[in-house]
């Protein structure tokens, strides 16, 4: 079988997809990873093939404007302000990405699509080629259910306002992409309506397969969803790298007194990171806690250290957080999964988007306290987590069991099977 996997977005969004594709490989298959430029070395790193994307999206989530949008989300009139901006940016750039993954899908011939959402041209390539599209899914926002409402909407109890919001979240995504698709099936060749209505859905209401790339121990797997729609469990990569860390990280961790809490927000950063990185190092400092801060792709500054602070540029999060006794982040769904896999306590610090939910999941799971969203992070707030995890031994017990569960599971292995199943079903998705 060959499979086209198209994703964008920042490296959370990409090693799940290359680890399905190692996967896939090892089954057997032929893949191509569809994903922006500057993760082309990091996915032939897996002996994977790569197909060209270009790097525009990542640009501007790094450019001033889409720090603005982060660092305003309490603030109404600026977040309308810079989303607008942004997306005034983003509408030639989805032009070109959809572009980019066509020409990938035209020259490979993929049986099977297997796309995140946010490559948003991925059914469409499927139906270039005669193929089937399959989405992949880091958090259960696609999917319509009665029980759950969309991500980042109350639960309302009830069933059809529930899944009204799934409907609202649809039409807005195809709101933005739908122009572009037309344009680009125009310039393919394709005539006529789509089969596919939108991302999930095709014109005749069937809805399409769907793999959640999560635990259904942490996400939602809610009762009604349909037989095609299923959480795998995560999909981890393994390291092959033959990365060593660095001695001074090593020594740092073996001596000296004290708990170690690793703190890290990934790409994002904000407008203000020196302030952020302030309110790190007086918290971890009044709770007497040793750090090891990831300065991370947000460039969060720290300026000069305590010796019982120990600054990082990029180490692997699984060899990593075994070493460490609590782990704070901003709630993405990789650092979620790696944190919690470890077994560790964690404290979720979100930003936005899928974050504020995966800081509450692991609050409501009981193996972290209650997030602490970015805007409202200082010192003190930081100090009073770092403490209450500390002294929580029942956390740290459900947190140890947590990460024994996950350890078992083979999310990778589940998704090549749903691959290989709906790939090899005569009905057409």
């Amino acid at each position: 079988m060959r499979v086209m996997i198209a994703t964008v977005g920042s490296r959370g969004d990409v090693q799940p997809y290359v680890a399905l594709g190692v996967g896939l490989k090892e089954a057997g298959h032929e893949v191509v990873v569809c994903c922006p430029s500057s993760f082309k070395e990091f996915v032939e790193g897996y002996g994977l093939r790569y197909g060209y994307m270009n790097n525009e999206v990542i640009d501007l989530i790094q450019s001033d404007l889409g720090k603005e949008l982060t660092e305003n989300l309490t603030n109404i009139v600026k977040t309308i302000n810079a989303f607008f901006r942004l997306y005034k940016q983003m509408g030639p750039m989805q032009q070109r990405m959809i572009d980019d993954g066509g020409e990938v899908a035209k020259e490979f011939e993929p049986d099977v699509v297997v796309y995140h959402p946010k490559a948003s041209g991925g059914p469409w390539y499927a139906e270039l080629v005669d193929g089937k599209a399959m989405m992949a899914v880091p958090m259960g926002m696609m999917v319509p259910s009665g029980e759950k409402p969309c991500i980042g909407f109350p639960n309302l109890r009830l069933g059809w306002l529930n899944r009204l919001t799934y409907k609202l979240v649809m039409w807005l995504s195809m709101k933005g992409i739908r122009k572009h698709i037309e344009a680009w099936r125009e310039n393919m060749g394709l005539k006529g309506r789509s089969i596919y209505r939108n991302l999930v859905f095709k014109r005749d209401g069937e809805m399409l397969p769907v793999m959640h790339c999560y635990s259904g121990l942490v996400g939602d797997e809610p009762r009604d969803w349909p037989e095609q729609s299923v959480a795998t469990g995560y999909w981890f990569l393994e390291r092959n790298d033959g990365w060593i860390a660095d001695e001074g990280l090593v020594k740092f961790l073996e001596s000296g007194d004290g708990p170690i809490v690793y703190v890290g927000f990934g790409s994002m950063s904000g407008k203000n990171p020196e302030r952020r990185a302030k309110a790190v190092v007086e918290g971890l400092l009044k709770a007497g806690a040793r750090g090891v801060i990831s300065k991370g792709w947000g460039g969060m500054a720290s300026g000069e250290l305590p010796d019982s602070i120990y600054e990082i540029d990029d180490v692997p999060h699984d060899w990593l957080f075994e070493k460490v006794d609590v782990v704070v982040h901003h709630g993405g769904a990789g650092s979620t999964a790696a944190g919690l896999r470890a077994g560790k306590p964690t404290i979720v610090c979100p930003f936005f988007g899928d974050q504020p939910y995966w800081g509450k999941r692991v609050w409501e799971l009981g193996v972290g306290p209650r997030p602490i969203p970015q805007r409202k992070i200082t010192g003190e707030k930081l100090t009073q987590a770092i403490r209450e995890v500390l002294s929580d031994e029942k956390m740290k017990q459900k947190a140890k069991v947590l990460g024994e569960q996950l350890r078992v599971e083979n999310g990778v292995g589940e998704g090549v099977k749903f691959v290989e199943k709906y790939g090899a079903n005569e009905r057409v998705y």
